[in-house]
């Protein structure tokens, strides 16, 4: 093994210190020659400890190394918490503190929107909480062979319980793993969910590819009985392709090809065409009937699929903050922020988790909201017309700004970013935007173009909504550069 050298070659052992913990869950040392190295470790690592590492790629301004062994453990070691945390690989800062990740994280997300604005920013002092138990909601995967968990570097890992999940959503872990016997078609996804001060939760089972009417039969009563039994869940949800919905639509479509024989020979195969129009309709809205289509999923919902978070009713299926004290803290952030606007225009507003505190806090304030997905929709407008609050709620596809004299744009786009209606945005005689991210990288972007055009960052504010992992949500509140 060498230390010192020029150069590195790949597959050669050297040791490295831990120089950096980087946005996105990364560490990085400095290489002799002065390359950025970058390390993929099994195990949580700290800053300063020294590494033995194999070199797995080589780029003309960085190497890539994989850790073999921590061979010098820093001082500043925090003992992970997690007995899974070397396969997981969802909290790979456990040996950070979390004044460390903090710092880590407001260091490379300050310098990467500065660098993008060409503007000096105002941060306002960060968000942080508790280390363990702050996790509300989870997405879990099965492969169909008994295992039930989240994907790690090694493939997928079975989780039985996670120090991350509140005790309750723990609770909801068990009752997801009692369907595992049943889950033995295909890979599936189950999305469980518990409000912050709540005892029960929900339980949405998405399965993947098409099941058999039988099983599905099974998992329908399966999940029947557990909304009866368990304390810890009060919905349930079940989406699924039938095996019976895809032979009927086989037969109709032969009928419909006797009728009407397409000229293109590659439409003739009627598995294939039913295949492509199985796979686009997967996420079709769970608010159609079956009768829309003979594709269409099957959709059924036993108790309450709805999750009473302080700031919203929240179908199951909807996107939800994962730490929901964090999120009271960002919505206050919001409302603050906007707490002289009469007139506000919300995009991708989700089921009403910034639009209904929003409509409270100012009786004359009204909120038009857009949302893509029909079931966020539908819940928050029968939610704003039960407590008679000022919101309009539509769902569609967010390709451009709808008129209105908006004196107060909020947007909390999905990791992607707001790239279709940022010279929109640019363009709206708004006073005001607010925009909050998930992805940095993405925000710095559309950030940069407002910023040319006009817009000036006025605050911003980092929310550690994901302890250990490396990544960060980030506020941004924005005015007419005048």
């Amino acid at each position: 093994m060498q230390t010192h050298l020029d150069s590195w070659q790949l597959g050669q052992e050297v040791q490295i210190k831990v120089d950096k913990a980087i946005q996105g869950g990364k560490f990085m040392g400095t290489a002799p020659d002065g390359k950025v190295a970058w390390l993929k470790s099994p195990m949580p690592l700290a800053l300063g400890e020294l590494v033995t590492t194999r070199v797995s790629k080589l780029a003309k301004r960085s190497y890539e190394l994989e850790v073999i062994t921590i061979d010098e453990v820093s001082e500043h070691r925090v003992a992970p918490f997690c007995p899974q945390v070397d396969h997981c690989g969802g909290c790979p800062w456990q040996a950070l503190s979390t004044d460390e990740q903090v710092k880590s994280l407001s260091r490379d997300i300050m310098r990467m929107i500065e660098r993008a604005v060409g503007q000096p920013t105002q941060w306002l002092a960060p968000f942080s909480d508790k280390e363990q138990a702050w996790r509300h909601t989870a997405r879990l995967h099965s492969d169909g062979k008994g295992k039930l968990g989240f994907y790690g570097p090694q493939g997928l890992l079975d989780i039985k319980q996670c120090p991350v999940f509140t005790p309750n959503l723990n609770a909801i872990l068990q009752d997801a793993r009692s369907l595992i016997p049943l889950l033995n078609e295909a890979p599936s996804e189950i999305r469980i969910s518990i409000a912050e001060k709540h005892s029960s939760g929900t339980l949405t089972l998405e399965l993947h590819g098409i099941w058999p009417t039988l099983s599905i039969q099974s998992l329908q009563k399966a999940l029947a009985q557990l909304i009866q039994s368990s304390s810890s869940l009060h919905g349930a949800r079940l989406i699924a392709h039938r095996e019976d919905l895809i032979l009927k639509a086989t037969i109709k479509s032969k009928s419909d090809r006797r009728q009407n024989r397409p000229k293109n020979k590659k439409n003739r195969n009627t598995s294939k065409h039913l295949a492509r129009r199985t796979k686009k309709n997967k996420h079709s809205s769970s608010s159609a009937s079956l009768h829309d289509s003979p594709l269409q999923i099957v959709d059924r919902i036993w108790g309450q699929a709805h999750n009473q978070l302080a700031t919203a009713s929240h179908p199951a299926s909807a996107f939800m903050q994962a730490h929901q004290r964090g999120n009271v803290a960002l919505v206050n952030e919001v409302i603050k922020g906007a707490e002289e606007a009469l007139m506000i225009l919300e995009l991708y507003a989700g089921s009403g988790n910034f639009t209904l505190p929003l409509a409270k806090a100012h009786p004359q304030r009204q909120v038009f909201a857009l949302e893509y997905d029909q079931t966020a929709v539908t819940s928050l407008n029968q939610y704003a017309q039960q407590e008679q609050l000022n919101i309009k709620a539509q769902a569609q596809n967010i390709a451009s700004l709808p008129q209105g004299d908006f004196d107060h744009i909020i947007l909390d786009p999905p990791r992607a970013g707001a790239a279709p209606i940022i010279q929109a945005l640019a363009d709206s005689n708004a006073k005001y935007i607010t925009y909050i991210s998930c992805h940095p990288a993405a925000l710095a972007r559309d950030l940069e173009k407002l910023c040319k055009q006009g817009w000036f960052i006025e605050s911003a504010k980092l929310f550690h909504l994901f302890p250990h992992s490396g990544h960060a949500e980030v506020y941004c509140r924005l005015s007419k550069n005048h």
